[in-house]
């Protein structure tokens, strides 16, 4: 019984992937938008993603491929994209991607389970899927799990997402967020030019990706951050932007 209650709970959280974008105002310090595309940010429990705590489940991406051929059950599917997830590894990743393109009934839960990925040694295959032909969905959940996985080997690659308006907009918005979670104070002059840059834009795309921007910047703390979050507050901004724009300039 447990372990049904531990795999519905996995695949409930992984079915998050598919919501929508939304922005609401931050109500409390350090609070953010709503995760644009992706899953929930905290992991499940670990006996979730795996299935169960001493569980006998598929290890090696050979294995969750073979796993997945089998049992046609969908439960049992979305507890192997957890499982995946879980693991971690470089294979992991590939595999997770490599479904994203090809199921169409849980392509998008799987590209959904990579923003979960945190293993360090993941970060070179996270990127290559950030960059690749991917889904959009598993390329921005990618993105995202760098926040975590990646370090300063990755930031480049995340400013030139963001920077590049060829890329779809989860994938800049998730590079953007990224870069917040690493701190990345390397990034903030091309965060910060293109925030100036897109100001003018009144589109909804052009609103949520300078929210994003605006946390990258918050989290940078840099001089020049902090004079182009300055620069921005003086503008007419909608009132969920200017939130985000007060609260980054309060961030110490």
């Amino acid at each position: 019984m447990r372990r049904g209650i531990a795999i519905a709970a996995a695949g409930a959280l992984l079915a998050a992937g598919a919501a929508g974008l939304r922005v609401k105002l931050p109500g409390r310090a350090g609070a953010g938008p709503e995760p644009p595309p992706a899953p929930e940010v905290g992991a499940p429990p670990e006996e979730a993603a795996a299935g169960g705590a001493g569980a006998s489940s598929p290890g090696e991406p050979g294995e969750l491929r073979d796993a997945w051929g089998q049992d046609r059950e969908r439960v049992e599917r979305e507890r192997l994209l957890a499982r995946a997830a879980a693991l971690g590894t470089p294979a992991s990743v590939a595999w997770l991607a490599e479904t994203a393109a090809r199921d169409r009934e849980l392509g998008a839960l799987a590209g959904a389970a990579l923003a979960r990925v945190a293993n360090p040694a993941a970060a070179p295959a996270l990127a290559a899927v950030a960059v690749g032909a991917d889904p959009v969905i598993a390329r921005a959940n990618a993105a995202r799990a760098l926040g975590a996985a990646g370090g300063a080997p990755e930031v480049p690659l995340l400013a030139r997402l963001v920077a590049d308006e060829a890329q779809p907009l989860r994938v800049r918005q998730e590079s953007a967020l990224a870069l917040a979670k690493l701190k990345a104070a390397p990034a903030a002059p091309t965060v910060a030019r293109l925030l100036d840059e897109t100001a003018s834009d009144p589109s909804p795309d052009a609103e949520q990706l300078r929210i994003s921007l605006v946390q990258a910047l918050a989290s940078a703390r840099t001089a020049g951050a902090r004079a182009a979050l300055a620069r921005h507050a003086e503008r007419p901004l909608g009132p969920t932007e200017r939130a985000f724009v007060v609260q980054a300039l309060g961030a110490r």
